[in-house]
């Protein structure tokens, strides 16, 4: 029995402990300053076009046959097979260059999300050291909150950049698929049409 309230003792005093040192999401940003906040505005409108460019992506994986007749359909009237799939291809290349829009704001974000961490540890280390030279080691605070915005502001630069440089890729690797694909099965279908002719 008495062991049994010790352990609860000692299970609630580690619960307070935890609760007591962890903090919210908000808290943990505000730690950050300025350069946290503008961080995490990079971070939304980021994902909201990581989502947009997936969804997009598959629409077009799902559609893809409708580009390939539309690009035939623009070369039909040309009788040399080798000058229709040069046109087609210039045709397709357009289309792709549209397929393409949202991914240099993808990259961006993934290039320039690290370097805003990386002004945020500066920043705070000047603070850091600003504090220190104003008032000596003494008041500990200071110079904590200081090294606090830099290491902040510098996980959250990475946490962003990393998800934004996969789904960059990622999206990369999927529209040299789809071009490849669309460009073979356009030249098959242009010297197919054109033999039957």
């Amino acid at each position: 029995m008495n062991n049994e309230i010790n352990t609860n003792i000692a299970n609630n005093g580690m619960v307070n402990t935890i609760a007591s040192t962890t903090q919210t999401l908000l808290e943990y940003i505000d730690k950050g300053g300025p350069i946290a906040y503008l961080l995490m505005l990079l971070f939304g409108f980021g994902m909201t076009m990581v989502i947009w460019k997936f969804f997009h992506l598959l629409f077009i994986k799902l559609t893809k046959s409708k580009y390939l007749y539309e690009t035939l359909d623009e070369v039909r009237t040309i009788n040399d097979p080798s000058l229709a799939i040069n046109v087609a291809r210039e045709s397709l290349d357009e289309k792709i260059v549209a397929i393409e829009s949202g991914m240099s704001t993808i990259k961006i974000i993934a290039t320039i999300s690290p370097l805003l961490g990386l002004l945020g540890t500066v920043v705070g280390i000047l603070g850091a050291f600003e504090s220190v030279a104003a008032s000596g080691l003494g008041e500990a605070g200071k110079f904590a909150s200081g090294i606090s915005l830099a290491l902040v502001t510098t996980v959250m630069g990475l946490i962003i950049s990393i998800p934004h440089f996969i789904a960059y890729n990622y999206f990369n690797r999927t529209i040299d698929k789809i071009d490849a694909s669309l460009s073979k099965d356009l030249d098959k279908l242009i010297i197919k049409e054109k033999q039957d002719a």
